[in-house]
């Protein structure tokens, strides 16, 4: 991947709302997400979440190839390393 695409892969992300005269933007904050259950927000608790509803991710907003979502899995394990919510 160029350094270009890099730079751009973790810009800050905001959600922009309002009507086209009175524009507002609210930049949202990264979270982090934890393996363990007492932080709030763990890896378990967002694979489910993912799972019971996958057009929380907005990937046809991306383009509509990408949807709809039919999660098969929450976790699968291969010799090689574990996928999350296939």
């Amino acid at each position: 991947m160029g350094a270009h695409c890099m730079a751009q892969q973790f810009a800050q992300s905001a959600i922009v709302s309002g009507r086209s005269e009175d524009l507002q933007d609210h930049e949202l904050e990264r979270i982090l997400v934890s393996g363990r259950e007492d932080t709030g927000l763990s890896n378990r608790s967002l694979q489910v979440f993912l799972l019971l509803d996958p057009q929380a991710l907005p990937v046809c907003k991306i383009g509509p190839v990408f949807g709809p979502l039919i999660p098969v899995c929450r976790e699968l394990s291969t010799d090689v390393r574990t996928f999350d919510l296939l």
